[in-house]
């Protein structure tokens, strides 16, 4: 698929290139882009393997890394892209611990709303955001 994809920056677009190069994703499925789009956006020193890591063994070529959300680098601001990214790649809420009180359960699944990902973004993640939900929702 050949789609027209804004970056934010240059910088957003060179990391993109490079997590792309790293990872080898099928560019052919959205998920994979909008991924790669929006991990690019919060990638800070190659950090971003703590966050995906690339299998050679399974279909799935890419797994996301359940404890994603609990390195120190992590900014709240980068917690908010990278549920976004999980969410869009996986159609889940994977950092939700079901062996975790229905309480706890409760609180994650909430910060998975629109209202919460996105209130807390600066304007480029949050232009960022906004591409990768319009990549995601005009593929063809």
């Amino acid at each position: 698929m050949n789609m027209n994809i804004n970056f934010v920056d240059e910088e957003h677009e060179e990391k993109y290139n490079k997590l792309v190069k790293k990872f080898e994703p099928d560019l052919e499925y959205r998920t994979y882009v909008v991924l790669m789009y929006l991990l690019a956006v919060i990638d800070r020193d190659g950090r971003i393997d703590d966050v995906i890591e690339k299998r050679n063994d399974s279909f799935d070529r890419i797994r996301v890394k359940s404890d994603a959300l609990c390195h120190s680098w992590v900014t709240s601001g980068d917690c908010l892209i990278i549920r976004l990214a999980f969410n869009l790649f996986t159609g889940r809420t994977p950092t939700v611990d079901k062996s975790d009180s229905a309480e706890n359960q409760n609180r994650e699944l909430r910060r998975y709303t629109p209202a919460n990902l996105f209130n807390g973004l600066d304007r480029r993640c949050k232009n960022a955001a906004f591409e990768a939900l319009r990549i995601y929702l005009n593929w063809i």
